[in-house]
Parts: structure tokens; sequence; C-alpha cells
């Protein structure tokens, strides 16, 4: 005897699932472009306000679309998001720990702080 469609939702119930809450991804997301613009000028990838506003823009219409949920639809767009704030904190540290090697750095607090803002904007993608 074939199911229906309410037989079948309520056999599987990953059929209901919502999504996750979309609050906690905003947050870490915000956070990351924040800890991003405290970084010194010798570890930005770009000017200081390129990678926060392209980061800013895609999450805008992921929030304008369900300002509840993380759903399936837009996942190819969160992703991406993912990967540009990846990427910019993973070259940031590349050029930390390669100022931190070479001999003429006088800076080393600075770059230490550094250091701590990177680590943290990664932790909070985690």
């Amino acid at each position: 005897m074939p199911l229906t469609r309410a037989d079948a939702q309520h056999r599987h119930p990953r059929h209901q699932r919502r999504g996750e809450a979309r609050l906690p991804a905003v947050v870490a997301t915000l956070t990351a472009v924040g800890l991003y613009l405290l970084l010194p000028e010798q570890l930005l990838l770009a000017p200081r306000y390129v990678l926060p506003a392209l980061e800013v823009v895609l999450l805008v219409p992921l929030v304008a679309i369900n300002p509840r949920r993380l759903t399936r639809h837009f996942r190819v767009l969160s992703l991406t998001l993912v990967a540009i704030i990846a990427v910019s904190n993973l070259a940031a540290l590349a050029t930390l720990i390669q100022q931190l090697v070479q001999a003429g750095v006088k800076d080393g607090p600075a770059l230490l702080t550094s250091l701590l803002v990177i680590a943290r904007a990664v932790s909070v993608l985690h």
C-alpha cells in the first residue's frame, strides 16, 4: 500500500526539519568581519573595507530571504561567504607568520596582538 505524503513525512521526521537558527551564524560572521577590520594594514589582503564589504553584501541576501532559519536553498551563497572569510583569515595568518619569522620585524607586540585577533576570528567560525 503506497504511503501518502503526510504519512511519509510522519514516518521520516527529517522531512520536517526547518533548518538551523540563523542568529549564531550572523553573529559569528559579523564578529569575523569586525575582527578583520582590527588587523593592522600590513596583514590585509586588500584595502581595509573591501573584504568586509563583500562579506556583508553576501550576508544581506541570506538574512533577507529567511531571517530566522538557514535552509538549503542558498547553500552556495553561504559556502561562498564562509570560504571568503576562511581564505582571508588564512592569508592574514600566513603573512603574520612570514613577518614573525623575518629578522627585520621590529613591531613584535602588534603582530602578536594580530595573531590573537586572527585566532579569535578562526575560532568564531568553528
